[in-house]
């Protein structure tokens, strides 16, 4: 057996049962492992609140993952109910259990103080968060922001309170008007230290959007998650707990990796260390990954490694290292291709090349 088989076997020991199944796969085409005793401590749990692995799942799967929200889709679009029963069926089968999602605050205003909540996609996230409530998954809604490409016309920026206010509106929409309980957690902005003005203008926008939901009263029903960081060693990140562990119930990064780090099995270090800085003033808040993936000659756009069996393995050993640093939740970038026009991420192709399914969906 390999030295790397070795060390990512011995990994998986404290993991349950389904994961340690990734193991074998991870094994495959090595040489017969000896006979090994596995030693599991119930007493001694790596993470008491677990919330599950999941996937980034964005609701553009009736509106063709296009990015123009500025305008409503009238045009017929290529899938069908077979194709969505086909998601079900496959999620189903991945028995996800949490999902990340993008919310663009122009699909139902433009910031002129009225709402639509009828148009294509509106309905589509209807569509996507039907499919939670109905499969048990809980959704992480993140409002993408609105500072750069997602800004809308009526709004001056993040820290705009007129912002919060709609965020309020939709949330109220969705949670408390169609009953979307599934909804559990949000996020304001998508990796806010490259989408936003600036720190300062982020964190009066968290403020601003935190006393909006308390108003309404769906600071209850809702945990607000941050900072959704993207860049270790994670200074924004850093700073918000500093400033903003009032307001968070939740903590979050972002983590693409190279493959080496994986390998080696470095990135559980890395993830204890912001893990428990995250948790120093409440360890009972949880801490997830909402992003994750290989960094190794990314583009915005995809991996040249999607396709191959190594993004597999390097997933299910990211998974592994991720639950042994106490991470509450693991979310790699992306479920399927069909949520974003030309995005190659996925488990599976689009439907213009037949929803294939890739190797890593096995993991």
């Amino acid at each position: 057996m390999s030295d790397h088989v070795d060390r990512v076997a011995r990994r998986f020991a404290t993991m349950p049962s389904s994961i340690v199944a990734l193991a074998i796969a991870y094994a495959c085409g090595a040489a017969p492992m000896a006979a090994e005793t596995i030693a599991i401590d119930p007493e001694a749990p790596v993470c008491a609140s677990f919330l599950g692995f999941g996937a980034e799942w964005d609701p553009k799967f009736w509106t063709m993952g296009t990015f123009d929200f500025l305008h409503d889709v009238t045009e017929p679009v290529a899938v069908t109910e077979a194709d969505w029963d086909l998601v079900r069926k496959r999620m189903r089968w991945m028995r996800i259990k949490i999902v990340r999602m993008m919310m663009l605050t122009g699909w139902c205003t433009s910031g002129d103080g009225t709402f639509t909540w009828d148009n294509a996609h509106m309905r589509s996230l209807y569509r996507h968060l039907d499919l939670c409530r109905d499969e048990h998954i809980q959704v992480i809604l993140t409002d993408w922001g609105m500072a750069k490409w997602p800004k809308v016309p009526g709004f001056t920026g993040t820290d705009d309170p007129r912002y919060a206010h709609a965020i309020g509106e939709y949330l109220d929409e969705l949670v408390v008007k169609r009953r979307y309980d599934c909804i559990r957690s949000f996020i304001l902005v998508n990796e806010p230290n490259a989408e936003t003005e600036s720190f300062e203008r982020w964190r009066d926008g968290v403020r601003a959007t935190a006393a909006e939901l308390a108003r309404r009263k769906l600071d209850h029903r809702i945990r607000f998650l941050g900072s959704d960081d993207y860049a270790p060693p994670y200074v924004w990140h850093a700073r918000a707990i500093s400033e903003l562990s009032d307001v968070f119930g939740g903590f979050d990064v972002h983590r693409y990796e190279t493959q080496e780090t994986v390998r080696s099995g470095g990135l559980e270090a890395a993830f204890r260390t912001v893990s428990q800085a995250s948790r120093a003033k409440d360890p009972a808040k949880p801490f997830l990954i909402c992003e994750a993936g290989m960094s190794d000659s990314m583009t915005t756009s995809g991996s040249p490694f999607i396709k191959d069996p190594v993004y597999g393995l390097f997933m299910a050993d990211y998974a592994v290292q991720a639950c042994r640093a106490g991470c509450d939740a693991m979310l790699p970038w992306m479920l399927d291709d069909g949520s974003h026009a030309g995005f190659t991420w996925g488990m599976w192709t689009s439907k213009a090349e037949g929803m294939v399914l890739k190797p890593w969906f096995w993991t």
